[in-house]
């Protein structure tokens, strides 16, 4: 998923993905505010480095990916341009 779709149906597919145990996938781009909540059922969330400083403010916490993933209660993995990537948690299927 991504954030160029509907916010309610991203939400409506997340909740989707997790009765039905099916891994759901997240980008936040472009970064859209989602509460912990609602991102908390999803497996992973793909941020950038500007997502991740924006996707940090929500919830008052570091950008990087092991605060995100401990905040938001589920899998993060931020891009870092040409230094790679850095993931915290994970898929919990």
């Amino acid at each position: 998923m991504q954030m160029e779709s509907a916010p309610d149906q991203v939400i409506r597919l997340i909740r989707r993905c997790h009765r039905s145990k099916a891994v759901s996938v997240l980008n936040l781009a472009p970064a859209y505010r989602l509460e912990a909540k609602v991102l908390s059922p999803g497996d992973l969330i793909v941020v950038n480095e500007d997502e991740a400083e924006a996707m940090a403010g929500w919830p008052s916490c570091d950008a990087t990916a092991v605060a995100l993933a401990n905040r938001v209660n589920t899998g993060v993995l931020r891009t870092l341009g040409g230094r790679g990537p850095r993931a915290a948690g994970g898929v919990r299927r």
